[in-house]
């Protein structure tokens, strides 16, 4: 153990086998008076500094036994713990030295302090040194009660070696002030007279205070109308509506902050009125936009609009003009005599002007089959009419000629047999 004359600058102290791991000691301190009076500091204070945590687990500790109790102090290192003040960071590393600014100042110094290099720039802003305006760093505080203070200073170093000596301070001179000047009573100041204006105070009714309205937010999910399906790689930014709604509650949700959605109509009007389901959402339906075309039968061969036929208008999806491509349905046209309807469930046309839709019919055929008998059986009729049956081998081989040659032939049949029939009458007569 070692003492200062000067109680402030502390006291030095080893431990016995350097191996041991802790150095402790117990430690009595009482000032007296000029006249050997025990001075009373109840209700005074003593800082405890010099309390080093360093590079090796290496920590110095003060705890109060009595005569007063143990605080910390704002801007040190050093907190009051159950069992006494010390510090729980590496405060002798300048990295940790906040009042250097520098960044990289603070870097070069560490560098120092870690190699073991004594440089002044350590010196100059190394906090526990005598006299140093860092030296609250490494201090605690002790309030005092009574005239005797009784502390344990000790060392302990996890690594088992102990640093050769410890220095501990216990003084009232916090930034090492050696000379304390006597107090001098303060100069009296002039007085000085200030008017001071008068102030018209009205007292004013506090206002209520209304609460803030509640709201909702909701995420517009935009659907096909027709579907009821979600129209992809389209998103509506959230709206927040007023009132606080749950799932299912109708709300009105602005529609000006819908997007235009190639292929869809918009929501008409200013609001639209939606149900909330989960998660927030609200379906947005999209009508799909459509074209409505008129199908116009024509000849297949002739490319000429087949007369006295007319279709009813049909929609198809979609925004359409002139020239586009469509398909319709088949079943939505209708049967006409002597054509063959187009085949299948669609059929592809173009749009034209007004958006009439060319159809082509194809024109029914006659079999050569029934031509021929009809032919020959109007020729077989008429065997003794040589130019009946001249002027029917002249004419186009059609079913209508043929049907009219065979009631032709009918007829003259009929008259045959009547003019036999009187021939036969008038011959028996006769012979009477």
């Amino acid at each position: 153990m070692s003492f200062a004359k000067d109680p402030t600058f502390g006291n030095w102290y080893n431990a016995v086998d350097k191996n041991a791991g802790e150095a402790k000691i117990t430690h009595s301190i009482s000032y007296f008076d000029k006249d050997n009076h025990q001075i009373n500091f109840d209700g005074g204070y003593a800082e405890v500094m010099s309390l080093n945590n360093g590079s090796q687990n290496r920590q110095e500790r003060v705890r109060v036994i009595s005569g007063g109790h143990s605080k910390s102090i704002l801007g040190s290192s050093v907190t009051n713990h159950a069992d006494g003040l010390y510090s729980d960071i590496q405060n002798d590393d300048p990295i940790n030295w906040k009042w250097v600014a520098d960044e990289n100042k603070r870097q070069e110094l560490h560098d120092d302090w870690v190699n073991s290099t004594n440089s002044s720039e350590l010196e100059k802003y190394n906090w526990d040194i005598t006299g140093s305006p860092n030296s609250v760093f490494g201090a605690g505080l002790i309030v005092l009660d009574g005239n005797e203070l009784v502390q344990e200073e000790s060392t302990i170093n996890k690594n088992g070696t102990l640093f050769p000596i410890t220095w501990t301070i216990t003084t009232s001179n916090l930034f090492g002030t050696k000379d304390l000047a006597e107090p001098t009573e303060p100069t009296k100041p002039n007085m000085i007279t200030v008017a001071v204006p008068e102030v018209n105070v009205q007292r004013q009714k506090l206002q209520e205070v209304v609460p803030a309205p509640k709201e909702t937010v909701v995420t517009p999910n935009p659907i096909d109308d027709k579907t009821k399906q979600p129209i992809k790689g389209v998103t509506i930014d959230p709206i927040t509506v007023p009132g606080d709604h749950k799932t299912g509650d109708k709300v009105e949700i602005p529609t000006s902050g819908f997007p235009e959605i190639p292929g869809y109509n918009k929501p008409q009007g200013d609001k639209i009125t939606v149900t909330i389901g989960e998660n927030g959402k609200v379906e947005i339906p999209y009508a799909p936009k459509e074209t409505v075309v008129t199908p116009n039968p024509i000849d297949d061969k002739t490319k000429q609009p087949i007369k006295g036929v007319t279709v009813d208008p049909i929609t198809v999806p979609g925004d359409h003009k002139t020239g586009d491509k469509v398909e319709i349905p088949t079943n939505h046209l209708p049967e006409i005599p002597g054509y063959n309807k187009p085949q299948g469930e669609k059929v592809a046309v173009t749009i034209g002007d007004n958006n009439k839709v060319n159809v082509s019919y194809a024109p029914k055929s006659v079999p050569s089959g029934s031509s021929s008998a009809n032919t020959t059986k109007v020729t077989s009729q008429n065997s003794t009419n040589t130019n009946s049956q001249t002027k029917s081998d002249k004419l186009p081989q059609t079913g209508e000629t043929n049907n009219k040659l065979s009631i032709i032939g009918s007829v003259m049949i009929g008259l045959v047999g009547l003019l036999s029939v009187f021939g036969f009458n008038r011959k028996k007569r006769e012979s009477k």
